[in-house]
């Protein structure tokens, strides 16, 4: 089969590229490995609830123009997320009013041109007490599932120096986003083949062959939003070989996490197991609640109607983690719950009525979360990004100005096609 341009992968990037190109009238194809388009992200219904099971990204960081406005198209509507914190503490959990100011100074006090590591520069700022800066290197690597030790310092204060009141959640789930792009594809005449592996890339200007279970599909561009795992573990390979390419993705950080939602039983807010203050807060929606040193540290409650728990880690350890099985990774976090919220085990594993998690570094098609900038590295995911030859072009939240965001991957996916439609 025969296209303009050929885009590998369905997930935002590649989708925003490909309704972009069509659009403009380019004959596009898309080819993704999976039976589903959305890439990293995945919303699951369970009978009953309302709200949707986000395994992937769930909140919608920023005002950013472009995702503001397929959000539009696609009749998405969006809920403000609270932002409260609660910590464990001596004396149960304790609302830490400051703690969102803290982190915009921590990042604020950060130099604007420091090719530090986030760890040095936290260092460096000596006012913070023991605690207040263990809690600070807990938040930065869970945040952006990165190491403190590696991850730019640079990036933490452009990242999160005025983080607060900026998150809201779709109603429905972002998938929705995802099959609205892909059904506006397919009315301007795009194609979208899933269940489609490709293993090849052979290439010359003007010119792309792409092999993929023993068909070949040709183009004159090619637009790659393949993720960062995948790239990195040289499953797809392109003739002649990338070199700077593939020198570049080793010089940009690439994070692991584990989450998991829990559903318990309709009456769970009134059962007795969660903490008084919380319920004081604003039963369920009283933001989020931490305990430093578990194997999932943070939590939220994402419907403010429903008895659903998300918990979540970004943090190093969680490597480990994820080589467990599923329902190992998921009796881990209840644990984690319990010992939170103080509460015997058996009653919590009583009440719960449904458990989900994907565990996306082994899955063989992301391999991975997201990604991250190292010290003194930041501009490689900028230059990941960066056209071959007029013929090559990438795309993907790692080679996105604001990575690890569905807004940075669709807004790299409509880079790329401008790229391709600024050709002479």
């Amino acid at each position: 089969m025969n296209a303009d341009v050929i885009v590998l992968g369905a997930g935002i990037a590649g989708l925003a590229a490909a309704h972009r190109l069509a659009r403009r009238g380019r004959k596009v194809l898309v080819l993704e490995a999976r039976g589903r388009v959305g890439g990293r992200i995945l919303t699951q219904a369970a009978p009953g609830l309302v709200a949707p099971i986000e395994l992937g990204p769930e909140f919608v960081h920023g005002g950013d123009a472009f995702l503001r406005a397929a959000l539009r198209r696609a009749k998405l509507r969006l809920k403000p997320a609270r932002h409260d914190m609660w910590r464990r503490g001596p004396d149960g959990l304790q609302r830490q009013a400051a703690y969102w100011q803290d982190i915009t100074r921590m990042a604020q006090a950060i130099s604007a041109g420091t090719a530090m590591t986030f760890a040095a520069c936290l260092r460096r700022q000596k006012h913070w007490t023991p605690e207040e800066r263990s809690g600070l290197i807990e938040f930065v690597e869970s945040f952006n599932a990165a190491e403190a030790d590696r991850i730019s310092a640079r990036s933490v204060r452009e990242s999160h120096g005025g983080l607060e009141g900026t998150q809201s959640r779709t109603i429905k789930g972002y998938q929705v986003l995802a099959d609205s792009f892909a059904h506006e594809l397919a009315k301007l005449g795009g194609v979208i083949q899933l269940r489609t592996v490709v293993t090849q890339v052979k290439w010359r200007r003007g010119q792309v062959e792409v092999m993929a279970g023993g068909r070949r599909y040709r183009g004159a561009q090619l637009v790659s939003t393949l993720p960062l795992g995948v790239w990195r573990s040289g499953s797809v390979k392109f003739a002649p070989r990338l070199k700077p390419k593939e020198k570049l993705m080793r010089q940009v950080g690439w994070g692991q996490v584990a989450r998991v939602t829990f559903r318990f039983a309709d009456d769970f807010w009134r059962s007795g197991l969660v903490p008084a203050a919380l319920l004081k807060a604003g039963r369920p929606a009283f933001g989020f609640f931490i305990g430093i040193g578990e194997d999932f540290e943070t939590w939220w409650a994402p419907s403010p109607t429903e008895p659903l728990l998300v918990g979540w880690t970004g943090r190093p350890r969680v490597k480990a983690l994820l080589k467990l099985s599923d329902a190992q990774i998921k009796a881990r976090a209840l644990r984690s719950l319990a010992r939170l919220w103080r509460v015997p085990l058996a009653e919590l594993r009583g009440r719960l009525r449904g458990a989900w998690t994907h565990n996306w570094l082994q899955d063989p098609f992301t391999r991975g979360a997201y990604s991250y900038p190292l010290a003194g590295r930041e501009e490689a995911g900028r230059r990941l990004g960066e056209p071959v030859a007029h013929t090559l072009f990438f795309a993907g939240e790692a080679t996105a100005d604001e990575a690890a965001t569905v807004h940075g991957a669709l807004s790299s996916g409509i880079r790329a096609a401008d790229e391709i439609l600024a050709l002479k």
